[in-house]
């Protein structure tokens, strides 16, 4: 019996250790997302890799972000590309879905949502465009 005693403490110790282990790998994940980083550069990228004339703004989104547009005519707003950031998970790399447009001339993009740089990447010209974190308000 008392050996028995032994081996279910063991198995106790070496749970609570293991689930220290995984809480501990989940808490460095999170310390090393590199989703925001992975987020601003795609904006980066897309806002210099064929834009269009007249363009104020390229905006990279989660695929399911919400957000209302002044003027979604194709003279105004372009898709720009269908991305992902790829996190380091436990034992999986996970795809976080993106997708990239442009705007052109004078628009707006307003969040409907909390954004935050996992969200959310906005590279606009500074000339010709506002941001206050909520809404986008770019002018021809």
């Amino acid at each position: 019996m008392r050996i028995t005693g032994l081996s279910l403490a063991t198995v106790i110790l070496a749970t609570s250790a293991l689930a220290s282990h995984v809480s501990s790998s989940h808490r460095l994940e999170r310390r090393h997302d590199r989703r925001p980083d992975c987020t601003k550069d795609m904006a980066n990228f897309w806002s210099g890799y064929k834009t269009p004339p007249g363009w104020t703004a390229t905006v990279c989104y989660r695929t399911d972000f919400q957000f209302v547009l002044g003027n979604n005519s194709t003279e105004h707003y372009q898709f720009a590309a269908k991305d992902w950031c790829w996190q380091r998970h436990i034992e999986e790399f996970v795809p976080y879905s993106y997708t990239c447009h442009h705007l052109i001339g004078a628009n707006t993009f307003e969040i409907k949502a909390e954004g935050g740089s996992l969200n959310l990447a906005v590279v606009h010209n500074k000339d010709k465009c506002d941001w206050n974190g909520k809404v986008l308000g770019c002018k021809a």
